[in-house]
């Protein structure tokens, strides 16, 4: 983080500020305030998030405490987690949408971020040793750290494409912003950049052409494994995350500039190079990884949209990232990399909450927008653990239910998220507060993936439909039935309502969406961050 700050005459010394983002990452460093304030922005080196308010929070704190600590003196404080982030456009919006957030986007993410990871942790400090609960499950899965470490496996001897992305990341010249993926606004559908636009681009990309070259030697590589270690818990950092993120983005980048060049082996070179970015995540036992995962899926649907609106590709280029699309959609229609996200956070808290004050500690800690009368409810049962015993029960019940839930196929695997809001009820109702708070940012997450999956599925149609275009004089099917079995095995279905995608021919154009978030059909409105379809338009400028 570059934070410059201004001395200020009333304060003699550097005030160390812990913060924890809605979106999981933890980050500290030292500032010197000025009257009393931060006296530049913070923000969140993976997601961007602004995190000033809650710097300025840890300063009052600061400046307030006594010049006699009395018994908590020494204790240092605890990372500060906001109440509602909102994290600055780092990915663009589903294809099609406007140019606001996904629905809820902040909330959830704060909610999964730090509700889920206690909640699963609850159930396993009830099972250490001693207690009445029962021991770790025999599952297959790892439930230590060194065995979740060691389950994040190293590919074989020189085909670890990590290594190459990590070279090119070394090479990545951002600079303060990043053309168009800054404000997010990319350029309407098939109208000609801005020859201002095309130059800072070209001059932008030029700057960025070896971190390219590095990353395409990486492309050969199925699996990855970057250099963290997971033996560090929740202390983990993720500095890799970062330039994943902007590595995408520039990929995509780059395919749109020769897409506007009518250039298209190095259209397809970016476009894979994204998707491989975006792959080099899918192992990751991590929630905030999957979670960049998804906004860099989504900024490479949003570059094949572009690109198809501006070039013809070769029939072996369609044929080359239709297969890479497939790869990828096979990858979000399993759900594996958010189990294993599931599981390491399992992991995590089993090591974290091997004391029960620290449980204490998170429901404490500012910001984490507990009504008061719930905060005191929960830390009563706290100090109770016979009646804690009931939460654990409720929880393993929970818990055993999602994972059972989650195995299914969409759209049948969204009644997880349905299904967490009737235990969040039922949790309610017999005042299990602890457990309802903990399980009420489970729900968003199946909506969210069914999200990322629609839209490789709409990119993955336009691709099968501009080959058939191609084979069929200039003229695309009247139906997606047209495409199956030579070009796609079946028509791809609608991961929230499990219908075909919804497929409008307009003779040299077409417009192919999903229902989108709202399960609802609005026959092809663009989302508006409360209702509308998830879009995918071509030809609509030619």
């Amino acid at each position: 983080m570059n934070l410059t700050t201004h001395p200020d005459p009333r304060v003699s010394s550097l005030v160390a500020i812990k913060i924890q983002c809605g979106c999981g990452q933890k980050y500290a460093f030292d500032a010197d305030p000025a009257g009393g304030k931060m006296a530049a922005l913070v923000q969140c080196p993976v997601c961007g998030a602004d995190g000033t308010a809650i710097a300025n929070q840890v300063l009052a704190h600061h400046l307030r405490a006594p010049s006699n600590p009395g018994p908590l003196g020494g204790q240092k404080l605890p990372f500060i987690t906001p109440e509602a982030p909102v994290p600055r456009r780092t990915s663009l919006p589903a294809a099609g949408a406007p140019r606001g957030e996904r629905p809820g986007h902040s909330t959830w993410l704060l909610l999964v971020g730090v509700g889920l990871l206690a909640l699963v942790a609850l159930i396993f400090w009830l099972r250490r040793p001693g207690s009445a609960a029962a021991a770790a499950p025999q599952d297959g899965y790892p439930h230590t750290l060194a065995q979740l470490n060691a389950w994040y496996s190293e590919p074989p001897a020189g085909q670890n494409a990590a290594f190459f992305y990590s070279q090119g990341f070394d090479l990545l010249q951002i600079g303060n912003e990043m053309p168009l993926f800054a404000h997010d606004n990319m350029p309407a559908l098939g109208r000609p950049l801005p020859s201002t636009t095309l130059r800072s681009l070209g001059a932008f990309l030029k700057l960025n052409q070896g971190a390219l070259q590095a990353f395409a030697q990486a492309l050969p590589y199925e699996h990855s494994r970057y250099a963290i270690d997971l033996n560090q818990g929740i202390a983990t950092t993720f500095p890799h995350l970062t330039k994943v993120r902007q590595a995408t983005q520039v990929a995509a980048l780059s395919a749109l500039w020769h897409a506007e060049n009518k250039e298209g082996q190095p259209v397809l070179e970016g476009l894979l190079t994204a998707l491989g970015l975006v792959r080099s995540l899918e192992a990751e036992p991590s929630l905030i990884s999957q979670f960049i995962r998804m906004g860099g899926s989504s900024n490479t649907t949003r570059a094949v949209e572009q690109t198809l609106n501006r070039i013809t590709l070769k029939p072996e280029q369609l044929r080359l990232l239709r297969t890479a699309l497939q790869k990828a959609e096979d990858v979000e229609a399993r759900g594996e990399p958010f189990n294993r996200a599931i599981v390491a956070e399992r992991v995590i808290l089993q090591a974290l909450l091997a004391t029960p004050q620290k449980l204490v500690a998170s429901v404490n800690a500012p910001g984490v927008g507990l009504p008061d009368a719930e905060r005191e409810l929960i830390l009563a049962r706290l100090q109770k653990p016979r009646q804690l015993k009931e939460d654990g029960r409720f929880y393993e019940e929970t818990f055993a239910g999602l994972i059972s839930r989650r195995q299914l196929p969409f759209p049948d695997r969204l009644q997880a998220g349905d299904w967490i809001g009737r235990q969040v009820a039922k949790a309610h109702q017999n005042k299990l507060a602890l457990s309802a708070w903990l399980i009420s940012g489970l729900a968003p997450v199946q909506s969210r993936e069914a999200g990322a999956l629609a839209q490789l599925r709409l990119a993955l149609t336009a691709v099968a439909l501009e080959q058939f275009r191609q084979s069929h004089q200039d003229h695309y099917p009247a139906g997606l039935a047209e495409l199956t079995p030579d070009l796609l095995p079946n028509i791809p279905a609608d991961p929230f309502d499990g219908q075909p995608l919804r497929y409008s021919n307009r003779g040299s154009a077409y417009q192919l969406y999903s229902i989108g978030w709202d399960r609802q059909d609005d026959s092809g409105q663009p989302w508006n961050s409360k209702t509308g379809d998830i879009l995918f338009t071509v030809g609509a400028a030619r």
